[in-house]
């Protein structure tokens, strides 16, 4: 099962705008766990992971850095997570409404370009 991604097939250069990305939580998880359960040795596993990785991204569209941010959040024990969502998803929300949002086109964005 691959995330949901599109409410319509506007893409530019293979990738999706901002306002049309979507991603299903459940399709992500089950691709979460497919890459933490990468076995073998660790030249092999790590080989496997890599492709795999690029694999997802290239299939969905995320970016490489976001999806490995959100690998490292799924990995943390349930408190650490708890604890660290409750700062981060509102600095987050700051710096995109404050900044971010605001500063930086979307590169994918026709009408900005």
């Amino acid at each position: 099962m691959r995330p949901i991604k599109t409410k319509g097939t506007h893409k530019i250069d293979g990738n999706l705008s901002n306002e049309e990305f979507q991603v299903d939580a459940s399709a992500l998880q089950v691709q979460l766990d497919e890459l933490a359960d990468s076995g073998g040795t660790v030249s092999e596993a790590n080989g496997d992971l890599r492709s795999r990785i690029k694999q997802i991204v290239d299939e969905e569209g995320y970016h490489k850095r976001a999806l490995g941010v959100i690998r490292e959040i799924d990995k943390m024990s349930e408190t650490k997570r708890a604890d660290f969502l409750r700062t981060f998803a509102p600095m987050l929300a700051a710096m995109r409404a404050g900044k971010w949002d605001t500063a930086t086109p979307d590169m994918f964005d026709t009408e900005a370009a």
